[in-house]
């Protein structure tokens, strides 16, 4: 605003819509414009880009970190039920849930990865729960999930965080720590596919975002 910005264009970083993560991101941007106000300043126009869940860019990016997790099984551990795919997000509670686009943009990107590698069969799972223990959260819980399941019904199992743009905590703690070690336990081989980060295919969808949010502004 003090350098004279009239117009910005925004990306929010989180590829499934609720009121815990995009909701909450675009509420600290409306209270720093309001912020300015109060200070006298000008209050520069803010464009959104478009929800990208289901952009082909970063569809295709997590498909091909699916492929090369799938590469690390063995052949017996890939046949027939033998391994699954299992596509996570961060649990939100389901009242939360009910009141957003979360998880209808969380199952479609799912069904769009899963056409995209040729499995139709999928598992969906959450983590990183928190809050009150009475209160409901979208589930079932990863590291419940696995625990439920034996070597007869499974061998082996790619988790990919398709609901996580990078490796931070969530990522590296909940399932590289917690669900790694109850897949070991259980004497299930869990490879874990890795986030989109810095993928090439989901780089050239953010500056996609941002050409056509700059056409739009002109």
């Amino acid at each position: 605003a003090k350098q004279g910005k009239t117009k910005i264009f925004a990306i929010v970083m989180a590829p499934h819509r609720s009121p815990a993560s995009y909701d909450k991101y675009i509420l600290k941007v409306d209270e720093a414009l309001a912020s300015l106000k109060t200070k006298g300043l000008p209050v520069p126009e803010i464009t959104y880009a478009p929800s990208f869940h289901n952009r082909p860019g970063f569809i295709n990016a997590i498909a091909q970190n699916v492929i090369e997790a799938y590469a690390q099984l063995s052949e017996e551990e890939k046949s027939r039920h033998r391994a699954e795919l299992i596509l996570t997000a961060h649990s939100i509670p389901k009242a939360m849930a009910h009141k957003s686009p979360y998880s209808h943009q969380f199952e479609e990107t799912c069904q769009l990865v899963t056409q995209k590698v040729g499995m139709p069969y999928y598992q969906t799972a959450f983590t990183s729960r928190s809050g009150r223990p009475e209160e409901p959260w979208l589930e079932p819980d990863l590291t419940g999930f696995l625990d439920r399941r034996t070597y007869e019904t499974l061998a082996a199992c790619v988790v990919a965080p398709i609901g996580f743009l990078v490796d931070h905590v969530e990522v590296l703690y909940d399932i590289d720590v917690l669900a790694a070690d109850k897949a070991k336990w259980k004497g299930l081989h869990m490879v874990r596919a890795k986030t989109v980060g810095t993928h090439p295919s989901f780089i050239a969808m953010l500056a996609s975002l941002v050409e056509e949010g700059i056409d739009q502004q002109l």
